[in-house]
């Protein structure tokens, strides 16, 4: 069984000194490779011609490349870590958006999981930008594993696994089985119904998933409420968790755009770790 590779963004921020963080200690558990990846711009500067319409033009200097200076910046960084070489991992820092690299990169790669962390956003950037961190949990090849900027805790005992459409799920939940079993965590599966959903049978759920819970701890929770939000909301302050994990489902460009998700949501405000398994 090859090993697990883990990519990393780099944005030498906050946020990004505790993601690596985690990661390394991620990575020892599963003896895994972590790519760790910074994307880079090049400075452009635009000139007045007579009667003409502006010229942009890289800037030139004789120094070194924006590339050279991104390598440089990203050695520094990780050398600020003491147990780096205690994990197998190579650095890749290309040019361009950094949403694009690590998709791309992910897929080059065959990448397991992506681990990168989040600032947050409000309504209005969530509804005009968005965070890479929410991009990437969209167009990533393989699940994204979003850190929060505050969290420090490396140790996880309980994860949610929030289930919308119970009877309809086939996303695989193997990174997720495996890391339960890294952490030596315990499962907590639960559903958001309303009143007016088809009834469903628990036996059938955990049929479907039988095999891969078969070596964890778990439960099953159905939670009533109208709104899944609230309903998830209700849930975890009767059940605390270390992390949340979500399964991506596809929406269409209008509902993604006047009908976010609850994981668009959960990516802009989530306090603690979320796994968006695909």
């Amino acid at each position: 069984m090859r090993s697990k590779k883990l990519l990393v963004p780099v944005d030498f921020s906050k946020v990004s000194k505790n993601t690596v963080a985690f990661a390394l200690d991620l990575a020892k558990l599963w003896n895994a490779k972590i790519l760790f990846v910074h994307g880079f711009r090049v400075a452009f500067a635009t000139y007045e011609r007579p009667s003409m319409s502006p010229t942009v033009e890289p800037i030139s200097t004789s120094g070194p490349s924006e590339e050279e200076l991104s390598r440089e910046k990203l050695s520094n960084f990780l050398g600020t870590f003491p147990h780096l070489d205690a994990v197998a991992h190579s650095d890749i820092v290309g040019l361009g958006p950094a949403v694009n690299i690590i998709e791309q990169t992910a897929d080059n790669e065959n990448v397991d999981l992506v681990v990168m962390g989040t600032t947050g956003a409000s309504e209005v950037e969530g509804f005009f930008i968005g965070t890479n961190s929410e991009k990437v949990s969209r167009k990533s090849p393989c699940p994204v594993l979003v850190i929060p900027v505050d969290f420090k805790k490396h140790t996880i005992k309980t994860v949610c696994l929030a289930l919308d459409d119970p009877n309809n799920n086939d996303v695989p939940l193997k990174i997720l089985i495996d890391l339960l079993s890294a952490f030596n965590a315990k499962l907590r599966i639960v559903h958001i119904s309303t009143n007016d959903e088809t009834a469903f049978s628990k036996e059938k759920v955990l049929q479907r998933y039988q095999e891969p819970l078969s070596r964890i701890e778990h439960s099953f929770h159905v939670f009533y409420n109208e709104n899944p939000q609230e309903g998830l909301k209700e849930f975890l302050d009767k059940y605390p968790i270390d992390l949340m994990a979500l399964m991506y489902r596809q929406h269409s460009f209008l509902e993604r755009l006047f009908q976010p998700g609850t994981r668009k949501k959960m990516v802009f405000k989530t306090e603690i770790p979320l796994l968006v398994l695909k």
